[in-house]
């Protein structure tokens, strides 16, 4: 027997060995290996009665067609889409067999899909909002009681994703939904309020999916998916999809120990947890879903979740650049996702400064895991040691030099690496409710980087099941009403007439008081003299009816009789006249006052 190995120049190749021994002939191919391991085994085993040597020359023939072939299969699986096996969209409520969402996706009625011992119905929303597609969120299944959907299906890994559009179904509030979810030991959702989680969600929205991920063990042949109402209310869902996954995409088992931070410990993911997708989020590039390789997953922009103004400068690449390899194949995120990235900037000072950070709220009381997905694709990093940071999660310490280039093994080809952090509850005692958790980059200059900087391109993070089984969060807070805006209806115009007659009244009164107090400022002014000269008249008439003179001093006013005034104006003569005023002529008249001649 011998053994023969054989380098191969190929990516996904390192090395291929063939076995040679007398016993007998057969070639072996593990395609499902193939898929996850970087290098593949390759066994061959020959029978012969002869015990002449394989020359080089005829194995090298024989074998190289084959090797080429599973070169090609090998490299075709790292770089294609993923192909789901198990695929399910339900319209629940619909009756119609089949619906066409704004995505060109055909989704079914869900009628042959339920099992249940008790009643539903089926029901169309009271309205539409802005956002909201008709396909599948405008009719759902109404719950009274327990209800079971059944979807047969492959073991393996699956997404579940839960549609919801919170309105009036059948007369049935939305605040009258309160209602759990479980799958098998599961409780993904309880008491859940949809009403309450759409009103808090930032950005706001109208509709919202939850997306779960759950094992389908071996010895199962179905997937179970049950909404219980909570005592005096209803429960509804208006779609259902199940995705199934490749085995080993989050699911690693043993084969991976995942870092916890916080904890000199590792984690282990297996095929026990359900997951709760979180946070999916496209780094510095558009939210996109119809892109994503082969599984729909919803990629979102994350510029709702950068910490300040610290924002980096944002880049976008050629997608069509992107190598992917055995450890990071096509399906782990999509060239989408890999071709944009959030960096720190030019500037080495301002970097030096600043952390690239981010904030995410979470419910408290789970463990997280947080998959950070990165890609170098400036041309200028293409050698290790050239861009070196830390990761730091919620102020812990969780990787010291991250250097993408030694990760991966060369520029354009995406990596990534998985953290579990555990969101302690609030320090005041209670139970349940939001935390941030906190992710920031910084430069590592102990490893004397060229450039000082840090990126990130991907992120994704996922609530890891309890103890007890349960992904269940609690509903937010109730959003306090907004400020009451009044709108004219007809019922209410009466009250608008009042309101307008209360403001108008007064200011018009005010108006006219004001012209009138003008007026007479104006006309008093104007005829100032003639009013003085009256009333100065008519205080004189007063004074001579009551027998007074004229309110001057004695010692520069006399008393004359009318004989006297004659006597003075030689009987008014006009020659004595000296002016004319408002009251009469004015005359000049000379009269005796003690032997003294004066004239006034």
């Amino acid at each position: 027997m011998g053994v023969l190995e054989v380098s191969c120049i190929s990516r996904g190749f390192e090395v291929l060995k063939i076995s040679l021994e007398s016993a007998r002939v057969c070639f072996h191919i593990n395609k499902s290996e193939m898929t996850a391991s970087p290098s593949p085994l390759l066994l061959w085993k020959h029978n012969t009665m002869s015990t002449n040597p394989i020359q080089p020359s005829s194995f090298s023939f024989f074998f190289l067609p084959l090797i080429l072939i599973s070169m090609a299969t090998y490299t075709d699986a790292i770089t294609s889409p993923y192909s789901p096996t198990d695929y399910f969209l339900l319209d629940c409520g619909s009756s119609s067999n089949t619906t066409t969402s704004y995505d060109g996706r055909t989704w079914g009625g869900d009628s042959g899909s339920a099992t249940s011992n008790f009643s539903s119905f089926e029901s169309k929303a009271d309205r539409q909002g802005g956002s909201v597609e008709q396909v599948p969120y405008m009719t759902a299944r109404i719950f009274k009681s327990q209800f079971t959907y059944t979807f047969s299906v492959s073991p393996g890994p699956k997404f579940l994703r839960l549609y919801f559009y919170p309105a009036v179904y059948s007369g049935i509030n939305e605040s009258d939904f309160f209602f759990t979810v479980t799958s098998g030991v599961h409780t993904l959702l309880s008491n859940f309020s949809a009403s309450l989680t759409v009103a808090a969600m930032e950005p706001q929205v109208d509709s919202m999916v939850k997306e779960f991920i759950i094992h389908v063990w071996e010895n199962q042949t179905s997937l179970n998916i049950t909404f219980s109402p909570s005592p005096s209310f209803y429960a509804f869902v208006s779609g259902i999809e199940v995705c199934s996954m490749p085995n080993n995409l989050y699911f690693k088992g043993d084969s991976q120990q995942i870092p916890f931070v916080g904890a000199n410990d590792l984690f282990y993911i297996d095929n026990y947890t359900a997951l709760e997708t979180i946070y999916r989020l496209n780094v510095a590039g558009a939210s996109f879903e119809e892109r994503d390789t082969g599984m729909f997953r919803k990629w979102q922009d994350d510029s709702s979740y950068i910490f300040g103004a610290a924002a980096g400068v944002a880049l976008q690449g050629n997608d069509t650049d992107i190598r992917y390899t055995p450890a990071t194949p096509a399906y782990t995120a999509p060239t989408a996702g890999y071709s944009s990235c959030r960096r720190m900037g030019p500037v080495a000072s301002i970097n030096l400064n600043y952390n690239l950070s981010g904030f995410f709220p979470v419910d408290s009381g789970f463990n997280y895991l947080v998959r950070l997905h990165f890609c170098e694709m400036q041309e200028y990093v293409t050698r290790v040691k050239e861009r070196v940071f830390d990761i730091f999660l919620n102020n812990e310490t969780t990787m010291r030099q991250a250097d993408v280039i030694a990760w991966s093994g060369g520029a354009r080809i995406p990596t990534y690496r998985d953290y579990v952090v555990y969101m302690t509850e609030p320090d005041d005692g209670s139970r349940g409710g939001k935390q941030n958790l906190w992710l920031a980059l910084h430069p590592n200059m102990a490893s004397q980087p060229h450039f000082v900087d840090a990126l990130l391109n991907g992120l994704e993070i996922f609530k890891l099941n309890q103890s007890s089984g349960s992904l269940a969060g609690p509903n937010p807070d109730p959003v306090p009403a907004p400020a009451l805006v009044y709108i004219q209806h007809p019922q209410k115009s009466n009250s608008k007439r009042l309101l307008e007659f209360i403001i108008i009244v007064p200011t018009l009164l005010f108006a006219i008081f004001a012209l009138l107090f003008l007026v007479v400022y104006f006309f008093i002014l104007r005829n100032r003299r003639r009013i003085w000269c009256w009333v100065l008249g008519q205080a004189k008439q007063m004074s001579l009816n009551q027998g007074e003179g004229f309110s001057l001093p004695k010692e520069l006013s006399r008393r004359f009789a009318l004989s006297e005034l004659r006597e003075a104006t030689n009987d008014f003569n006009d020659d004595l006249v000296i002016g004319r005023g408002g009251f009469g002529d004015v005359y000049m008249l000379r009269a005796n006052n003690k032997n003294k001649s004066r004239e006034t």
